[in-house]
C-alpha cells in the first residue's frame, strides 16, 4: 500500500494496523478520509474493522484489499458498506490510487449532501413558522394577539428559550411587555 501510495504520487498519510483490534482502536480515536483494509487479517478476517468504520458517525470508506479475486467475496464486502474491493493480484499503482481518489470523492459528496439536506430542513421548518405566524397575524384583532404572535414566531426562529418585548410610547412610558418561555439565570 505504501509502495503503490508513493508509485502514484497520492499525497497521504498512512496509518498501519497489525491486527483488527488496532486497527478498531484506531478507528476510534481518529478520523481519516479512507481506509484500507487486507480481508485476511492475522486476527481474523477484515469484517469487524468494515464494520466499525460503517457504524462510525461520519462513516469512513473502506477499500477491502483480498489475496486473490473471489466475486462471492467482492459482493459480499460490498453488501456490507465496503467502498471498493481490490485483488492483490489488480493492485498497482494506478489501481490503488484510482480506487482511493474516487472513494474520497464519492464520500466527500455524500457528506455535502447530508450537511445540505439538514440545512434544507431546518430552512424549512423556518418557513413553516413563518407561514405559520403569517396565517396568525392575518387572523389577529388585536395589538396583544400581534405581539405574541410575533414573539412566539421570532423565540423558535432563532431557537430561544426566552424572549421579551416591551413597547413604549413617545414618553418612554411602557405600553405593553410580552414574554415567551422562561428567563434562566445568564439571560438577560
Amino acid at each position: 500500500v505504501r509502495r503503490c501510495a508513493a508509485r502514484a504520487k497520492l499525497e497521504c498519510v498512512i496509518d498501519e494496523a497489525t491486527s483488527a483490534s488496532q486497527a478498531i482502536q484506531m478507528l476510534r480515536a481518529n478520523a481519516y478520509d479512507c481506509a484500507v483494509v487486507h480481508w485476511n487479517l492475522p486476527s481474523g478476517d477484515g469484517s469487524a474493522v468494515l464494520d466499525e468504520a460503517a457504524n462510525k458517525i461520519d462513516a469512513i470508506p473502506v477499500i477491502i484489499l483480498a489475496g486473490h479475486g473471489d466475486e462471492s467475496l467482492a459482493a459480499e464486502v460490498m453488501k456490507r458498506g465496503a467502498a471498493d474491493y481490490i485483488p492483490k493480484s489488480e493492485l498497482d499503482a494506478n489501481r490503488f490510487a484510482k480506487s482511493v481518489r474516487a472513494v474520497v470523492r464519492m464520500s466527500i459528496a455524500q457528506h455535502l449532501e447530508t450537511r445540505a439536506r439538514l440545512a434544507l430542513r431546518r430552512e424549512a421548518d423556518r418557513l413553516a413558522v413563518l407561514v405559520s405566524a403569517s396565517v396568525e397575524l392575518h387572523r389577529a384583532d388585536n395589538a396583544i394577539t400581534i405581539v405574541e404572535t410575533a414573539l412566539a414566531a421570532i423565540t423558535q426562529l432563532v431557537d430561544a428559550r426566552f424572549a421579551k418585548i416591551e413597547l413604549y410610547d413617545h414618553e418612554r412610558r411602557p405600553v405593553l411587555a410580552r414574554s415567551v418561555g422562561s428567563a434562566t439565570e445568564g439571560t438577560c
